[in-house]
């Protein structure tokens, strides 16, 4: 089997080394003018069920995700490991949602794609309307908490 695999160029000798104790292949893809110079792309062989655990493991060393719609972030999206996989925390304008993916193995990939879908219109909104929209979007497969920053509040909308 064979992956592909973008991750931080930081992330580049971990990968490595991990790929060592699981048996698998890592190869290095030059994509010149495709990617931005912060990440790398590789390709992971090995048998089907090294590669998918190796994926599984550096997708959860990359921590989760962080969507900052406030003016002005010189970056709206991106993975922080100071955020427990399976949690995205997005910054509204007067607040913070945070996202509680509920089974992050086989969900936290489709729950940041549809999170995706509902960047443009979610720019400049207020902490409720995009608590609102991301409980809308997501249903039950996750628990989504609203943060007031003027009055410290916290409103949690549980999708269940």
């Amino acid at each position: 089997m064979q992956r592909l695999l973008i991750i931080d160029t930081d992330d580049v000798e971990f990968v490595q080394q991990l790929a060592v104790q699981y048996g698998v292949t890592v190869q290095k893809v030059d994509l010149h003018g495709l990617e931005p110079v912060l990440t790398t792309t590789l390709i992971i062989f090995g048998a089907v069920a090294a590669v998918s655990l190796f994926v599984a493991l550096v997708d959860r060393h990359r921590g989760g995700q962080v969507i900052d719609l406030r003016p002005g972030t010189p970056k709206t999206m991106y993975r922080s490991r100071d955020v427990v996989y399976g949690l995205v925390v997005i910054y509204a304008m007067d607040g913070k949602v945070t996202v509680q993916v509920r089974e992050p193995e086989g969900m936290f990939g489709q729950v940041l794609e549809s999170l995706t879908t509902l960047l443009g219109e979610l720019a400049g909104a207020n902490v409720s309307d995009v608590a609102a929209a991301v409980t809308d979007k997501l249903g039950d497969t996750a628990a989504v908490t609203a943060e007031s920053a003027k009055a410290g509040l916290s409103a949690d909308r549980d999708t269940d």
